[in-house]
């Protein structure tokens, strides 16, 4: 690999246009050049999101640990300052990925639109998964 070549990474996935685009410009303000992919395909139809695999937020891997720090200064969540990874506070793991939840996915005012109108579900709630305990905790 010549070492001018940059790596580009993702650095985090949304189902959400809005959200990612909040993100991103978060880090675009703090001059961290970003990225998002597959944003236009999902912005026109949410149910491909699983099938895509979420709108990628991308970074040059050099940044990773600059806008980790960035996203996690108001956090109260353990992140360990080599890796920058999230932490279990159940099992204390650092196997971790931000994502929707499997035990309560949808809030009640999401659930009562989706019935009233015969609309799918659309907004779910993201939590941070252990994949070894199975805890779901939020920020």
């Amino acid at each position: 690999m010549n070492p001018d070549e940059e790596k580009i990474i993702v650095f985090m996935t949304f189902d959400n246009p809005v959200e990612a685009n909040i993100i991103k410009s978060k880090l675009e303000t703090n001059d961290i050049d970003c990225f998002l992919s597959d944003e236009n395909i999902i912005s026109i139809n949410p149910l491909y999101s699983n099938a895509m695999g979420g709108i990628k937020l991308n970074i040059f891997e050099k940044n990773l640990v600059e806008a980790q720090s960035l996203l996690n200064e108001s956090n109260e969540l353990e992140v360990d300052k080599e890796s920058g990874k999230i932490q279990c506070p159940k099992c204390s793991s650092y196997n971790v990925v931000l994502g929707p939840s499997s035990k309560k996915r949808y809030g009640f005012f999401t659930m009562l639109v989706s019935f009233l109108f015969f609309v799918h579900p659309f907004k779910t709630r993201n939590v941070y998964c252990c994949f070894n305990c199975g805890n779901e905790f939020n920020k």
